[in-house]
């Protein structure tokens, strides 16, 4: 459980640099934008569990819209898993799979648009990838901006500082290309584990 300056000093440390000592300030900050892309690249890269969240809204008489932010707002994407419509009573009444989800709703613009109505109360329960890329190493909030030095990433440490060194070496003009074979390799490795 490496913090995010933590795992950019041991960056330093295998360059062969001045290990940084606050991410947020110069001359360190070059460090805080390297580890923030490699946390945004891998949060984006695919569906890890652990950015894996339930959402869900209420539908409401005569509403078509609903803004994401009310009832999940670290939505990223849409997971790609079957979308529930449960009653007042809690049964499941419609279970929509992916490949029909146009029929039923779009997302645009920050809100879930309904196409088809559905009964009033009834409600709309789904997967979603989450914006989260660290957790506060103090109260385990889950963050999606960094904002301290000891903040946690969710990632697997060792493909962060993979991700990092190579990162650094492209900022730098070093040759990368066998540091960022290795970390294609366990990013490979690790997103088929997880």
């Amino acid at each position: 459980m490496k913090t995010i300056l933590e795992i950019c000093q041991e960056v330093a440390d295998i360059a062969g640099v001045t290990r940084p000592t606050n991410l947020f300030s110069q001359p360190d900050c070059k460090w805080l934008e390297l580890i923030r892309n490699e946390l945004v690249s891998l949060r984006d890269y695919g569906e890890w569990r652990d950015t894996v969240r339930q959402g869900y809204f209420t539908i409401k008489t005569g509403c078509k819209r609903y803004l994401i932010d009310d009832f999940a707002p670290d939505f990223n994407l849409l997971s790609n898993s079957t979308i529930f419509i449960k009653d007042k009573q809690e049964r499941i009444i419609k279970a929509i799979i992916p490949e029909n989800r146009e029929k039923y709703f779009k997302i645009k613009s920050g809100y879930f648009i309904l196409k088809n109505k559905l009964p009033d109360g009834a409600k709309v329960i789904f997967q979603y990838r989450s914006t989260c890329v660290a957790w506060d190493y103090d109260s385990f909030e889950e963050k999606t901006v960094l904002d301290k030095n000891t903040d946690v990433p969710i990632f697997d440490e060792y493909l962060v500082k993979l991700g990092v060194l190579w990162r650094y070496e492209l900022y730098k003009g070093i040759d990368f290309n066998e540091d960022y074979s290795e970390y294609k390799r366990e990013l490979i490795k690790r997103f088929a584990i997880n």
